[in-house]
């Protein structure tokens, strides 16, 4: 049996409310300071920065963007589907009761 999840807009939208993206990017290991840093992806120094009020990273450099998702996607080598999983892992072990909300809004089929 194989079980997958579909993903839909509420529970990007769910992810998106519990996960912001400077928190994630400090928690896959890129040291901020402030908002800036060296890019994960590129190295290049203090081209990395990230906007919390959007919820967007940049690379200056290697032109590397995008949101939570995106970041997760290009750090961890994985896909969309992958990146929202991999997100509510983090929900879960940051707030079990952000995650339970979470769950609320998957879709589990088989």
């Amino acid at each position: 049996m194989n079980n997958t999840i579909k993903v839909n807009s509420e529970l990007i939208c769910s992810c998106r409310k519990y996960m912001d993206i400077k928190t994630l990017v400090c928690f896959l290991g890129v040291d901020l300071i402030g908002d800036k840093a060296d890019c994960p992806f590129c190295k290049a120094a203090q081209q990395f920065c990230v906007n919390t009020k959007a919820g967007i990273y940049t690379c200056f450099k290697c032109k590397a963007g995008g949101d939570l998702f995106a970041f997760v996607m290009q750090a961890r080598n994985i896909n969309f589907a992958a990146a929202v999983v991999w997100i509510m892992g983090l929900i879960a072990y940051k707030d079990p009761i952000a995650h339970d909300e979470v769950l609320n809004s998957v879709d589990f089929s088989i």
